[in-house]
């Protein structure tokens, strides 16, 4: 019998091992600027424009609850602004401060040589393999059909 893991097996733990590792780097980028990684994560996700804590929350699969403690914390930190909604003031939008934008700049440019140091490791076929693959992946993962098994009739 073979006990050798197959390669769905391996892709597997290769992928879990991947996870970790990242988390872990998310983790050294916040050390000197005492922030979690779900702290940096939130951060990051502002960059791109204010979002609510539902939408947050849905984005980072934690509870509306954890997420508000996380943002009062940043808030606290003058790190992000509580925004009400201009179309509807129920609403609380979650935005970068002026500290926020610059952190988050900073925190760019830390992934961003990191990143550059990890493919200056790699060659080019591995490179290229591996940007084939992930953007592979990617479009497999956002197929909504894909791992579902139709019901029996």
């Amino acid at each position: 019998m073979n006990s050798a893991p197959t390669s769905i097996e391996r892709i597997e733990l290769a992928m879990n091992a991947m996870r970790r590792a990242v988390a872990g780097a998310r983790e050294r980028f916040g050390e000197g600027m005492q922030l979690s990684k779900t702290q940096i994560e939130i951060l990051m996700m502002l960059v791109s424009g204010p979002k609510t804590t539902g939408e947050l929350a849905r984005e980072l699969f934690i509870t509306g609850s954890a997420v508000t403690q996380t943002i009062d914390t940043l808030v606290r930190r003058d790190l992000v602004e509580r925004r009400p909604d201009e179309s509807d003031r129920r609403i609380v939008r979650l935005d970068l401060s002026g500290a926020g934008r610059e952190l988050t700049a900073r925190l760019a440019q830390l992934r961003l040589r990191y990143l550059q140091e990890l493919v200056e490791r790699l060659t080019v076929d591995e490179l290229n393999a591996l940007i084939s693959a992930t953007e592979k992946l990617t479009e497999l993962f956002k197929d909504p059909t894909t791992g579902l098994e139709k019901s029996p009739a």
